[in-house]
């Protein structure tokens, strides 16, 4: 059952894929008939420039045309390398420095500090999978417990 679904799945993907390079041949297509158009236009004229604006214009129409037929999904690769996303700590400039490095350690600091080795306590905390990966906390029952590794100072 499942290798079917792959299958299809993968169908699925191939068949986007052969419209989107659909899209972008009709689109060169275009374009190239375009320069031939504007090429066989400007032979007999001294100077083409006024036409070079013009098939710029109508190329770049046809390429926004293309983009909007997408239905709004986001290409697969951006000019500026990822993806955007929501808004991501990461992005911030300052996510980085060495105060919010200290201040982020801190506040697990005292998360640990709130578990107990024995006793198992249920944790709202964002970002307990690294701790647990990493062995400052385990998880017992429903909850979790603090291990006797050290959490770093600095």
């Amino acid at each position: 059952m499942k290798s079917l679904e792959r299958h299809q799945m993968l169908e699925r993907q191939l068949r986007q894929m052969l419209a989107e390079y659909e899209q972008r041949a009709a689109a060169i297509r275009t374009t190239l008939d375009l320069l031939v158009n504007a090429q066989a236009s400007t032979n007999g004229a001294s100077s083409g420039s006024g036409t070079a604006a013009a098939l710029l214009d109508q190329a770049r129409a046809i390429d926004a045309t293309r983009r909007a037929s997408r239905n709004g999904a986001t290409p697969r690769k951006h000019a500026g390398g990822r993806p955007p996303r929501g808004h991501r700590l990461q992005d911030d400039p300052d996510y980085h420095s060495r105060a919010a490095v200290t201040a982020r350690r801190a506040r697990t600091r005292r998360f640990l500090a709130t578990l107990d080795p024995v006793t198992p306590r249920p944790a709202k905390f964002q970002g307990i999978g690294p701790l647990m990966l990493y062995g400052y906390i385990a998880k017992k029952g429903d909850g979790y417990i603090r291990t006797s590794k050290p959490f770093p100072e600095n």
